[in-house]
């Protein structure tokens, strides 16, 4: 069976059996679509030779992989050609672009409250005062024609200009200028335009500048690789260079998808710390669409506050809006997160060592841990030694059957009550902003369901009942790709590989 169509069999179930409501009480679909939202789309979708679709995807740990957006894309477009867009050192992992690193490279990362600005497009900064620091691009699936890859880097140089060399023949330098729509001059060195109050940007709103470079590949069968070099000449002493990525389009796609997702993320990071450097770059991006998949770090944050997080939501869509105009919206709700306390179904010998701090277990107490850890998340009863009266339970204190249902009763994973709320903030300002949005928690079962994903054969969730699995997140972005398909009344694609 080809690849696609195993993961829609997987997917059908799922769809055709959403969570439980009342009888008489109108269940809302999946995707809520407001009047006309998906026309910027569809007019590049139906019409490529305007341009590719360009989609900008924030979010955090959930899209951190590309295993999400590879699938909403193959259900959208199937073996058709897709940008690989924005890439960085490490981010994302799993896509058709990779960025390597030689020398020393700093990191400045906008999860960090002492990291200073700017942050570039995706929140990491890597910078370097090393004369021989390099950057790496790597295309694992470039386009065979000459002249059909263009790549473009995002830097803060302090005003210098940004060498470039190809390390192989895979590729000759064409042409290196400042681009004309983005490159408007040097902001002040002393003042990055980082925001010095929540919503209050300081500083010059200038765009940074980028160098665009063309790539034409020589030898269609080898990886391009693209080296950065920071010289003698190019690094004074005391100078730095601040990296940001790279943007790759390809001539004859039909989409380019930027992933710009770091674990961790909240709504706050892009709204308050984004700074100057982030609108340029959307500006010169001009996406049909950005999708924000946020707000299951906001389930743990201390000192939270629904109200004040239904403000961050409405505050970033209208930025973003304003920013990129010509661009609808989508909102992928939260998935489901469950929590139980963290000792339930261990024996004596585990509890012991969960109390030491973990910087102090040894081996053999992470691999204690480990033992029976699928067991306790799944199948509680797969640790009972013996059976009816000579049963040995494995908790501390539990001595018949009684005993151990009200136990398991009491241990029994649980939705963060957090998510309901966020997800129904998510659903309710999406609608008020003229969003699109797509309801995760109902599609993987509602309450509870994230420990049905992780002991599922083969696995859809991770054991830690927070992330996914690869093949999680691709049945969800199935899920994601044909509930817009069928919205834009489209026909999906046979599927195949990008």
């Amino acid at each position: 069976m080809h690849a696609l169509a195993l993961l829609y069999a997987l997917l059908a179930p799922l769809i055709s059996a959403p969570a439980s409501a009342p009888a008489s009480a109108p269940v809302p679909p999946l995707l809520s679509v407001p009047e006309g939202a998906l026309e910027p789309l569809m007019e590049r979708l139906d019409d490529p030779k305007g341009g590719p679709a360009v989609v900008v995807h924030y979010g955090d740990s959930h899209s951190a992989t590309g295993w999400l957006a590879d699938a909403i894309i193959k259900a959208l477009i199937g073996e058709a050609r897709v940008s690989p867009g924005f890439v960085a050192l490490g981010f994302p992992r799993d896509w058709t672009a990779k960025v390597t690193r030689a020398g020393r490279w700093d990191t400045q990362n906008w999860l960090l409250g002492k990291a200073k600005g700017p942050f570039g497009p995706l929140g990491v900064a890597r910078v370097t005062r090393d004369p021989s620091a390099r950057m790496r691009l790597k295309l694992l699936n470039p386009p065979k024609a000459q002249g059909a890859v263009t790549v473009r880097a995002f830097f803060d140089p302090a005003c210098a200009t940004l060498p470039f060399r190809l390390d192989n023949h895979a590729a000759t330098l064409a042409r290196f200028t400042p681009d004309p729509k983005l490159d408007v001059g040097c902001a002040d060195p002393t003042d990055k335009g980082e925001s010095k109050g929540e919503g209050q940007d300081a500083g010059v709103e200038a765009d940074p500048p980028v160098g665009v470079l063309t790539i034409t590949p020589t030898h269609p069968d080898e990886e391009i690789t693209l080296a950065i070099d920071c010289d003698d000449r190019r690094c004074p002493k005391g100078g730095q260079l601040r990296f940001y990525g790279f943007q790759v389009d390809y001539a004859e796609a039909v989409m380019s998808w930027d992933v710009l997702a770091v674990g961790g993320t909240t709504l706050r990071n892009p709204l308050y710390r984004g700074g100057p450097d982030q609108r340029g770059y959307l500006r010169q991006r001009a996406p049909q669409l950005f999708m924000l998949f946020y707000g299951t770090n906001s389930t743990s944050e201390q000192g939270f506050e629904l109200e004040r997080y239904r403000q961050k939501q409405v505050e970033l869509i209208r930025y973003l809006k304003a920013t990129a105009p010509q661009a609808t919206c989508l909102i992928l709700g939260l998935p489901d997160r469950a929590t139980r306390d963290a000792d339930c179904f261990m024996d004596r010998a585990q509890r012991r060592a969960l109390k030491k701090p973990r910087k102090r277990r040894s081996h053999a107490d992470w691999a204690r841990l480990k033992a029976g850890r699928e067991a306790r998340i799944c199948d509680p009863d797969r640790l009972i030694k013996g059976k009816g009266k000579r049963a040995r339970y494995p908790v501390p204190g539990i001595k018949g059957e009684a005993q151990w249902l009200s136990y398991k009763e009491a241990c029994r994973y649980r939705t963060m009550p957090r998510v309901f709320e966020i997800a129904a903030v998510q659903r309710q300002v999406a609608a008020e902003e003229g969003c699109m949005f797509f309801d995760t928690l109902r599609f993987m079962g509602g309450a509870d369901s994230i420990q049905s994903w992780t002991c599922a054969d083969p696995a859809k969730a991770q054991a830690d009942l927070l992330h996914l699995s690869e093949l999680g997140y691709r049945i969800l972005g199935a899920a994601i790709g044909e509930a817009l398909n069928e919205a834009m009344g489209r026909a999906g694609p046979e599927g195949g590989a990008r």
